[in-house]
Parts: structure tokens; sequence; C-alpha cells
């Protein structure tokens, strides 16, 4: 059949039912890349990219991955201005798990089309599967103990999101590294600066330093944020009562040793709280 078709395309170079039907038959009897091989040698002339592109669609929609971006890539080479190659290859790409090679992919068309609008959103919605796939991996890090690792690749995620800093700051936390918590809790919230539970979860970072007074002050923001948050009433009226506490032992002391204009101060602030 082969020796018959290229007799008709001999006689008849420009037969394109010739031509096609005998495409097939090659498809169907070589690897893809004999294929580009006799592509190039036999069809020089022809539009060569759109046929590359084309059986890459093809390969691509039998979820023939590797074979479909040998070709997404061929077409590429032929016609390197195929917005439609650049895109559909980066999509295989990141389907046959080559996230960083899809993003370089579309990085490399953005900078050859910086106003294509289609390239951006692909190479917005390919940059968050990787996100997605690394803040994947450090909660399951995460759910084994293993915080370390967690922290390890919460911080791979490059720029950092608030997601990945929250995650930072609780392996931190469960390490009860508060320090490094409070830090990381604190960039998150520069991110997400209307969070009423990130400013709550660094008031309980400085409750469990007893640095009550610290505490009250991101429990008044997270409050400010939203009142009605629940967990920081709570924590604000035993934080309130941890700074009454010592106020009054202190005063005690002061009252003793007959230091009342200190003594005063610290009973008429107690009274003052606990009206408030």
């Amino acid at each position: 059949a082969l020796d018959g078709y290229k007799k008709v395309l001999a006689f008849d170079p420009a037969n394109s039912i010739a031509q096609t039907q005998m495409l097939e038959l090659l498809k169907g009897t070589m690897n893809t890349a004999q294929f580009i091989d006799y592509v190039k040698k036999n069809l020089a002339s022809k539009n060569t990219s759109e046929l590359f592109y084309n059986y890459a669609f093809d390969l691509h929609k039998q979820n023939k991955l590797s074979d479909s971006i040998l070709m997404y890539q061929e077409a590429i080479k032929q016609n390197p201005e195929y917005i439609d190659a650049y895109i559909n290859l980066a999509i295989a790409q990141n389907q046959d798990k080559q996230t960083d090679n899809a993003i370089s992919t579309l990085q490399q068309a953005n900078k050859k089309f910086p106003n294509n609008a289609q390239i951006k959103d692909a190479l917005t919605s390919i940059n968050q599967d990787l996100i997605d796939s690394k803040l994947n991996l450090a909660a399951k890090s995460y759910d084994e103990k293993d915080y370390q690792t967690s922290i390890k690749l919460y911080s791979q995620i490059q720029p950092a999101t608030v997601d990945s800093l929250l995650g930072v700051a609780s392996s931190y936390q469960a390490l009860q590294d508060f320090d490094n918590a409070i830090k990381y809790y604190k960039e998150a919230l520069k991110l997400k600066p209307t969070d009423s539970d990130i400013a709550y979860y660094i008031a309980i970072m400085y409750c469990e330093k007893e640095d009550w007074d610290s505490a009250k002050g991101y429990l008044n923001k997270s409050l400010a944020i939203n009142k009605n948050n629940a967990k920081a009433v709570d924590a604000m009226k035993s934080v309130i009562e941890q700074i009454n506490t010592i106020s009054l032992n202190k005063a005690i002391v002061d009252f003793e040793a007959e230091k009342y204009d200190t003594a005063l101060p610290l009973l008429n602030d107690i009274i003052s709280s606990d009206k408030s």
C-alpha cells in the first residue's frame, strides 16, 4: 500500500487524499521518531508544523503523553510562532508529571508572546498545580509528625503563600519552637492582614511563652478584625485573668513593702479590667 501511495504522489505530488492516507498508514507502522524523520526527509516543502501538531493532538487525546510531547516539540521547531503548540505541549508535560518542564515551556512562550492571555492563564494554572502538589506533600509529612521535613517542603514554595507560611509556622509550633512559629505566623498575617484566626494563632504562641501583654495585643487585633471570633474571646478572658493575677501578686508585694504609690495603681488597673 505504501508503494502504491508513493507512485500516486510521484505522478501527482499535490494529491492531498493520497498524501493523507499514506501518512495515516505511516502512523500505524512507525514510531514517532521514525515518523518525524520520514516527514522531514520527504515532505519538507509542506506545512509540516500543522501536520506534527495535528498528530500530537490526536496522540494527546489518546493519553499517549510522551509521543504527543515529542510531536508538539517538533511542531514548535518547524514553526516557533505556533502558540497553541506551546500551550498544549505544556499541558501534556504537566499531565506527564513534568511540571517544571511545563512551566519552562510557558515561560518561554510568555517571553515570545507577552500579551497572550491564554499563555498567562495556563502558566498561572500550572504554577498553582505545582504549589498544590508541594502543599500536599508537606501536609503528608506534617500528618506523619515529620515536622522537619514538612518545614523543608513548605519552605520550598516560592514565592511563599499564606498556606505555606502557616504550614511552616504550625510545624514549628508542633516542635514547640514558639519563636519561629511566631515569626512565620506574622509573615502569614502580612500576606493576609484581615485574617482574625492568624492573629489569634500568634496570641496563642505568646501565651505559650507567657508573654501575656503581647498575647493580649494580638488578641485585640484578632477581635478588631472579627469581634465574633469565639476562640479569641475565650483566650482574651484567660489572658486578662493571667495579667490580673500577676498584677495582684505584685500589688500585694508592693503594699506589704509600703510602696503604696505602685500598689494602688495596680489594684485600680485590676478593678478596671474586671469591670470591662
